[in-house]
């Protein structure tokens, strides 16, 4: 019998809560740097800096985005022959935090950079950033397709040994 804590549902389980929880810390820092950038609006650079600015929070979106799809694909590849749905499942929640991660930290440079600066493009790159990572939030149909499950796969992350659904 599989141990609770690494069962592919609660695996699955837990990749959605990471996600939300990344979700909302964005969301929560974006309205806070928001809301003190309103209150005591900060312009601590000149505008020549802030063109580099640009330059570097394109930079690291752009990434941010590519090197997160490129490690994700890459670590794909060997989870896809792995035969036991547990460990294929483990390290499919490894890539997605890692991609998560890359778009997180994105996002939180745009934001620091919109705080100091007061230049909404900075926020606008945050929030573009934040609607890439909804995108990306883990469903069983995602993480079907993408490490190609079979039907008896699938309907083992739907329910688990105790027959609890997985949404």
């Amino acid at each position: 019998m599989k141990s609770p804590d690494t069962s592919p549902v609660l695996i699955m389980r837990n990749l959605k809560l990471i996600w939300a929880a990344i979700l909302a810390g964005q969301v929560m820092l974006l309205i806070v740097l928001y809301v003190a950038s309103r209150m005591a609006p900060s312009d601590y650079f000149p505008s020549e800096p802030k063109e580099l600015f640009f330059i570097v929070v394109a930079i690291i979106m752009l990434t941010a985005i590519f090197a997160g799809n490129f490690l994700f694909n890459y670590m794909l590849r060997g989870i896809k022959e792995l035969p036991e749905l547990t460990e294929k499942m483990k390290r499919y929640q490894l890539a997605l935090i890692i991609r998560h991660a890359l778009a997180e930290a994105a996002t939180i440079v745009a934001a620091v950079f919109f705080y100091l600066t007061s230049d909404t493009i900075f926020l606008i790159a945050a929030c573009v950033m934040t609607a890439y990572f909804i995108i990306l939030r883990p469903a069983l149909s995602k993480t079907s397709a993408e490490l190609n499950l079979t039907s008896d796969e699938v309907a083992a992350l739907t329910t688990d040994d105790n027959g609890r659904s997985a949404s």
